[in-house]
């Protein structure tokens, strides 16, 4: 789980922010202890939302957070340029800063870890990368890009990993997917730390994508899981059919042999991916049972969709974070609580990060906890992104008199931006 993120100098995020996840024992009472875990000691809220206005900079944090998945795990080398990462300062100074700074805190597999990485956004490179493991307090270097520290490592693989162009691509990809490192500890860290950047989802999985309905095809078992589940929300859905039909590849690839140019292989390789992709629909089916009625996943309304994709994405895995900029998009509001609701009891094992415009949420009596809630807000001053925890104010009391809501709407919601129409201009 992640205990802490912080950024300085990326989009409308100009002087560190720091999004901590843990909280103390003397806040959490019996009836929200399912929404903490202990984790090394540390005990971590699990389930939490971020608000604030348009414009409040409450994207730049979850882009952020994006940034440093993509530098970290991500082979840059061979993006395309349509995916490259572009990496922007705050652009509010007369002088702009060089350096984008990222950090992570975060537990795996009970092993505590630090990984920080240092952008320059004028030459477009890694200009210094970090790794700590944290033991009993103690911070213990794995590796140190400016300081040219390396744990454990040995000669060989030393030279080898200096053949590697590290300016695009991390210490950390390549020490887990380029390097075969001898030190079996090192080697175990490298990809713990590796295998949980990569279980941070910014997305929720399509039910309908092939490789959902793959997944569902070969493990019966997990289907059932999921039917059960979903069977329980209020999406009149009584069943759940996926099938692999029997195609015939070469009749099927017949069918597009005059599209095909014998003087441009460019174009035919890119025929062939649209080919393929063809095939994998026709071939994989995903039919959502309404009682005898049959719906395929398109015809279903953006709602349901939305739905399915949330339920699967979460049983689908044992553990993972995710966060989710617009948490209840396509969502009815009611369907989106009773889902914060089911969420707040189970999976234990995952951590979420919504954000939303839902200010009900506050007042949900299921996550009606301080530590969970977090406001984005923008300095009127530099115009600078600062985020502020519900924490803060001691004197908001937790009780169904006290409208958290209503509180925010009073000393939050007024202070930037604020977008008006005025009568005059006849609107």
């Amino acid at each position: 789980m992640i205990l802490s993120f912080a950024v300085k100098n990326y989009k409308s995020i100009k002087d560190l922010l720091i999004l901590d996840f843990t909280t103390e024992k003397s806040e959490v009472q019996p009836k929200f202890e399912a929404l903490v875990k202990k984790e090394q000691g540390q005990l971590v809220t699990r389930l939490n939302f971020l608000y604030g206005k348009n414009g409040s900079g409450k994207s730049s944090i979850v882009d952020a957070l994006k940034a440093l998945c993509k530098l970290g795990i991500s082979d840059n080398n061979k993006t395309s340029e349509s995916e490259k990462l572009i990496i922007k300062p705050f652009k509010f100074l007369e002088v702009l800063e060089s350096k984008t700074f990222f950090t992570l805190l975060f537990v795996n597999n009970q092993k505590k870890y630090r990984y920080s990485v240092s952008y320059d956004v004028n030459k477009e490179i890694i200009d210094d990368e970090q790794l700590k493991y944290i033991e009993d307090d103690k911070e213990i270097i794995i590796f140190s890009k400016l300081e040219d520290q390396f744990l454990n490592l040995n000669q060989s693989e030393l030279e080898r990993l200096k053949t590697y162009k590290l300016e695009k691509n991390s210490i950390l990809r390549t020490l887990s997917k380029e390097i075969e490192i001898s030190n079996i500890n090192i080697k175990a860290h490298i990809d713990n730390v590796f295998s949980f950047i990569n279980k941070i989802y910014f997305n929720f999985t399509k039910l309908n994508s092939t490789q959902s309905i793959k997944q569902l095809i070969n493990n019966p078992k997990k289907l059932n899981e999921i039917k059960s589940k979903i069977k329980k929300f209020d999406l009149t859905i009584s069943d759940i059919k996926v099938e692999e039909k029997d195609i015939n590849r070469e009749e099927f690839n017949s069918k597009y042999s005059s599209f095909f140019d014998e003087s441009d292989e460019q174009i035919n390789k890119s025929l062939r991916k649209v080919i393929d992709t063809f095939y994998e629909l026709q071939k994989y089916n995903l039919e959502i049972m309404h009682d005898q009625n049959g719906l395929n996943y398109q015809e279903e309304s953006k709602g349901t969709q939305r739905a399915l994709d949330i339920l699967f994405s979460v049983y689908n895995i044992d553990s993972g974070v995710f966060i989710i900029d617009d948490f209840e998009n396509d969502l009815h509001s009611k369907s989106a609580q009773e889902l914060v609701k089911y969420l707040a009891k189970e999976f234990i094992t995952h951590q979420f990060l919504f954000v939303t415009h839902d200010l009900e949420m506050l007042d949900l009596k299921e996550v009606k906890f301080k530590p969970l809630h977090f406001f984005a807000e923008r300095d009127t001053k530099d115009f600078s992104t600062t985020i502020e925890r519900l924490t803060t104010f001691k004197d908001l009391r937790s009780d169904s008199r006290n409208s958290w809501k209503n509180f925010y709407e009073n000393h939050r919601l007024t202070q930037f931006p604020n977008i008006s129409i005025n009568d005059k201009d006849g609107f």
